[in-house]
């Protein structure tokens, strides 16, 4: 690799082998098309090769491009984790912080979690919002700080899975049910809560259970969560939600014995763009969060 190469376009390769499309990545760094399409003629007359060649639909990258991108983006890695740790005062902190997290936690923790956060960093502005599909984009093109979900193995490397721990469920019901015998508060009607972003609606904790050979009689499933806990508390039906060691007015929550030898849940994670593995500031956002889920190893 020549001395002369500016180190400041290196990252329009890592972009464009993750986005495959000038367009995508001019957004992602928030400059023209044209002035991305100037800079990889440039990278190519340094580096001396076409890195990557148009095909149908989108750039594919050349076998030179290929065996340098592990070192490109190791090295930017490298670079932006020692210039994060530079001195990082949260108190002076004084950008917005965006943090997705699905809407079933921010009913059951949000709000503690929202005046922590406006605590540990009293000059940003704190934005929670829902896990979405689109969620992971939001991310790599930097307007998600953050997002808080389930261990993916299919997301792109450009993303770390900061690991949380792992949450534990229960089954919720109206109060004045009987919750001493767990076999008939498996046997009774479900609702449960549609959980965004996977592929399976009925959720994780079902299909735990459905994989320990119980299978819940499920008679609707929700969105929204405030409409679920309503209807559990005016009618003999019943659900399951994690446990974070709090009380919900009005219901019972009844956590799973181990006498059903049940598989654990997937890791929580926070997710983040991986060049900022390390930086202090998502360590600490990540500690926030962590302390708040009732997370268990």
């Amino acid at each position: 690799m020549k001395s002369d190469i500016d180190l400041n376009l290196l990252v329009v390769l890592v972009l464009l082998n993750e986005h495959r499309q000038l367009k995508l990545v001019a957004k992602a760094l928030g400059k023209t098309e044209s002035a991305v399409s100037k800079y990889l003629s440039r990278l190519r007359e340094q580096l001396n090769d076409p890195l990557f060649v148009r095909g149908a639909h989108e750039y594919e990258p050349t076998d030179y491009m290929n065996k340098l991108l592990p070192l490109i983006a190791s090295g930017l890695d490298s670079i932006q984790t020692a210039m994060s740790y530079q001195q990082f005062d949260p108190l002076n902190y004084d950008n917005t912080i965006v943090l997705a997290i699905p809407s079933a936690l921010q009913y059951r923790v949000g709000s503690d979690l929202l005046v922590d956060l406006l605590e540990t960093f009293p000059k940003a502005r704190i934005k929670l919002v829902d896990w979405e599909a689109y969620t992971k984009t939001d991310i790599i093109e930097g307007r998600v700080d953050m997002g808080v979900f389930y261990f993916n193995e299919e997301l792109p490397k450009s993303i770390y899975q900061h690991d949380l721990g792992r949450l534990t469920s229960a089954i919720v019901t109206r109060q004045g049910i009987d919750t001493s015998n767990i076999e008939d508060l498996l046997n009774m009607p479900y609702l449960l809560l549609n959980t965004k972003g996977r592929g399976d609606i009925k959720g994780a904790s079902y299909t735990m259970l459905k994989e320990a050979g119980i299978e819940l009689d499920v008679r609707g499933i929700v969105d929204n969560l405030t409409c679920l806990l309503t209807a559990l508390k005016k009618f003999n039906y019943a659900t399951i939600l994690h446990d974070f060691g709090d009380e919900l007015e009005g219901l019972n929550i009844t956590p799973f014995p181990e006498s059903l030898k049940l598989g654990r849940l997937p890791k929580v994670v926070a997710n983040y763009r991986v060049i900022h593995r390390g930086n202090p500031f998502h360590e600490l956002l990540a500690s926030k969060v962590q302390t708040h889920l009732n997370l268990a190893n």
